[in-house]
């Protein structure tokens, strides 16, 4: 029978002792470079995330031509930038507003923010950056004229009718005058229609006439002012020959 004597049987264990130290110090390594790798990933995502944190996001907006209205973000963070961005109805590129490089940006609304959309993006002092929610500009319309009221002839007694063409929602009509003389718009009794009828009377002679519309929302339209000319019996009757 084979026997291994007593410094061989260091040797080998030795040897094994080696090899499962060194089996154990390559795992601990790999485990040691891989945490390191899931720690910074951690850490750099942790930066890029928390950096800047939105508190408050844009709210849409809703007004009419001329209307002065506000857009506006809450951020935490350090020396944020603010750049806000908008793409006209039928485009698709974001273009930068100008003057619009603070957390509230104030405009006046005009045709182009028909259906406009908004954005801003937030950029801190370590190059780190955030988008916030787009909103619409929703631009509420006047009504449309579709056709205009047209002067009146006639003489005393004359049933005239003035009438006008609109589009819109909820529409509201005033038809007005100004006698002649004075310089000041009085409303119609009854004149709350589309078409307004009339019998001509003296006051009538060289009256201007108008009527507004207003709609649902608010938004109103003026419309042409047009004259009634009174005729009077010395103009229509025939001479005595």
């Amino acid at each position: 029978m084979f026997v291994l004597k007593d410094n061989q049987r260091e040797k080998i264990f030795m040897k094994n002792y080696m090899k499962k130290n060194i089996c154990f110090g390559l795992v601990f390594m790999m485990l040691f470079i891989v945490q390191g790798h899931i720690t910074t990933y951690a850490l750099e995502n942790s930066k890029v995330s928390n950096s800047i944190a939105i508190t408050s996001q844009p709210t849409a907006v809703t007004g009419k031509i001329g209307d002065k209205v506000e857009f506006s973000i809450g951020a935490s963070g350090t020396n944020l930038k603010y750049q806000w961005q908008y793409i006209i109805k039928g485009q698709n590129s974001w273009k930068n507003f100008d003057n619009g490089n603070a957390s509230t940006m104030k405009k006046v609304l005009g045709e182009s923010f028909d259906d406009l959309k908004v954005r801003v993006v937030i950029t801190d002092g370590n190059g780190n950056s955030v988008t916030s929610d787009t909103v619409t500009v929703t631009l509420v319309k006047a009504p449309v004229i579709t056709s205009q009221p047209t002067a009146v002839t006639g003489k005393i007694g004359d049933k005239v009718e003035f009438s006008i063409g609109a589009s819109g929602t909820n529409l509201k009509y005033q038809w007005q005058y100004i006698i002649k003389g004075q310089n000041s718009w009085k409303n119609f009794d009854n004149g709350n229609a589309s078409t307004m009828k009339k019998v001509l009377g003296e006051s009538f002679d060289d009256l201007k006439v108008r009527v507004v519309i207003t709609d649902g929302n608010g938004n109103s339209v003026t419309s042409n002012t047009v004259n009634v000319t009174l005729i009077k019996s010395e103009d229509w009757e025939l001479p005595i020959m």
